[in-house]
């Protein structure tokens, strides 16, 4: 009877971890991600966050003041490591911007990535969907209105910061910090003040 209760138990466990799928994140590919983020500690800050992966770096997003990374990234099937090569000096008032930051554990099945860090001053965990943006371009929408002349800007993947000069054809509800996929064409006849100002054929959110 003992060897039959063994046989079960391993079948349950093994059923287990297939059910549980775990991918290694491939950050040789263009992807993007967006979602919340959430500490535990004497803030309990919450807010959202929104990152992009090209050729193994990254640009990443907050919510909060200064809430903006850069730098490169490793992975393994347990950790990734955000190095962070964007210096931007933070005022002591404003506190942590909680931008990804060193190393995390983390679980993706596809398309839903999860990351947790036990940090100095508690724990902070990020919930996150990949977006999926087939031929299309992906994104984050960033509201700049109040900086280097922009207004609602995108910012991909690559790098490139885009200010959609017909954004308002669009029946869309803007929202700082969120992810989209877009398809446009760049503008020539306007004149370039301090972003690449383009013309929108399509703009989704990603849910």
């Amino acid at each position: 009877m003992q060897k039959i209760y063994l046989i079960l138990i391993t079948c349950l466990i093994i059923a287990c971890d297939k059910d549980d799928s775990h991918f290694l994140l491939d950050i040789t590919k263009t992807s993007s991600f967006s979602g919340t983020l959430h500490t535990v500690n004497s803030d309990n800050t919450s807010g959202t966050v929104a990152f992009t992966i090209e050729n193994g770096s990254y640009r990443a997003w907050t919510n909060l003041p200064y809430g903006r990374g850069a730098g490169t990234l490793e992975v393994n099937h347990k950790t990734i490591s955000f190095i962070d090569t964007l210096f931007l000096i933070v005022p002591a008032n404003y506190g942590p911007s909680y931008v990804p930051s060193g190393d995390y554990r983390y679980r993706f099945d596809g398309y839903n990535l999860n990351l947790w860090s036990e940090k100095d001053n508690g724990s902070v965990r990020y919930n996150l969907v990949m977006s999926d943006c087939d031929e299309a371009h992906a994104g984050v929408l960033r509201d700049l209105t109040n900086f280097d002349g922009c207004g609602w800007v995108i910012e991909l993947s690559n790098g490139l910061t885009l200010e959609p000069v017909n954004l308002n054809d669009f029946d869309i509800e803007l929202e700082d910090n969120r992810s989209v996929c877009v398809q446009f064409h760049e503008r020539t006849d306007l004149g370039l003040i301090a972003c690449e100002e383009l013309l929108l054929k399509s703009i989704l959110f990603n849910e």
